[in-house]
């Protein structure tokens, strides 16, 4: 199959899903709630939006985390739900970033508050870079060592995150993220034999002093609220470390790897994870993630640049507000 027939397939159905997650998580955008409502609020409004076809019990228990809580107890069309978002999530993820616009919206339709989303959603990453990871090892397009230095920056910046919430307005927020998609959208087109083929000279000598503060300050973002930030990661290595966006793309899900467990844990610390919901959803992130390694190697660079360039024109509009 052609890269134009792949994309005629994979661009319509993202923007399918995005659009759906956004028709899903309306009331939450249209309220103009500020970030801290991801990591420390909006319970009752969640709880109220429950859709008892899709859960058996309204999620009132303080702890998501604790045995014998409703959120456990999912039947079949959530759970559907939950596996197909994850899939197209899954693959988003690995070969561009920004599926977690679907994943929280889904979360946030099926019930559960804002904070325990944010947390549960760290799950299916989890499971996604697991699978995307091993088998980018396995295809031989892993370069680890500088991956795990870049990591160690952003793994204590991810800390901080997780454990503090910003006052900053949603809004804001949202169309920033979008002004810089939009702006690497321009760098990819402006230097494509870079995101292509990556840089040589740079990728042969030692990493810039300027990636690990950058990276820590991406680790803080990333353990707040993680939307977004596969692109961000994904530009960092192609641009400051020279690799093509196939490499780039194996050591931006390492990193970010090597970051969940940490979020995953302080959010269970202060009960905001759904076990069973994160693994459900995971399920369908592992599966997304995994077709999307052995295209990303078999289609090689054009096929990924211009998968990300559809979908940061998808993700931009959607957090304007266009779509």
């Amino acid at each position: 199959m052609t890269h134009h027939r792949l994309l005629a397939l994979i661009v319509p159905a993202f923007l399918f899903i995005l659009s759906a997650s956004q028709l899903m998580s309306q009331d939450l955008h249209s309220s103009g709630k500020s970030v801290r409502a991801f990591s420390s609020g909006m319970q009752a409004t969640s709880q109220n939006a429950v859709h008892p076809a899709l859960t058996s019990a309204k999620p009132a228990h303080k702890n998501p985390s604790a045995p014998g809580t409703p959120f456990h107890k999912l039947r079949f069309p959530g759970i559907l739900i939950l596996i197909i978002a994850g899939l197209f999530a899954g693959f988003i993820n690995t070969l561009a970033g920004g599926g977690s616009a679907i994943t929280l919206s889904t979360l946030l339709f099926l019930g559960l508050p804002a904070s325990v989303a944010n947390g549960t959603n760290r799950i299916a990453l989890l499971m996604q870079n697991i699978v995307a990871v091993g088998s980018f090892k396995q295809q031989k397009q892993l370069e680890s060592r500088k991956a795990f230095l870049l990591s160690l920056p952003a793994l204590a910046g991810a800390v901080l995150g997780s454990l503090f919430a910003v006052d900053v307005d949603e809004n804001i927020i949202r169309k920033a993220i979008a002004i810089v998609l939009l702006l690497m959208l321009v760098m990819i087109f402006y230097k494509p034999g870079q995101w292509l083929s990556g840089n040589a000279e740079l990728r042969a000598g030692k990493l810039k002093w300027w990636l690990f503060p950058l990276f820590f300050l991406m680790g803080i973002y990333a353990g707040f609220l993680h939307l977004g930030i596969g692109y961000a990661v994904l530009a960092s290595v192609v641009l400051g470390a020279g690799y093509d966006l196939v490499k780039a793309n194996a050591i931006k899900l390492l990193i970010i790897l090597i970051w969940t467990p940490v979020s995953i844990y302080v959010f269970y610390r202060h009960g905001q994870l759904a076990l069973w919901y994160g693994l459900t959803l995971g399920i369908g992130n592992f599966i997304g993630a995994f077709i999307a390694t052995r295209m990303a190697v078999k289609k090689g660079s054009g096929f990924v640049r211009w998968v990300i360039v559809f979908v940061i024109i998808g993700t931009s509009l959607h957090l304007l507000g266009i779509w």
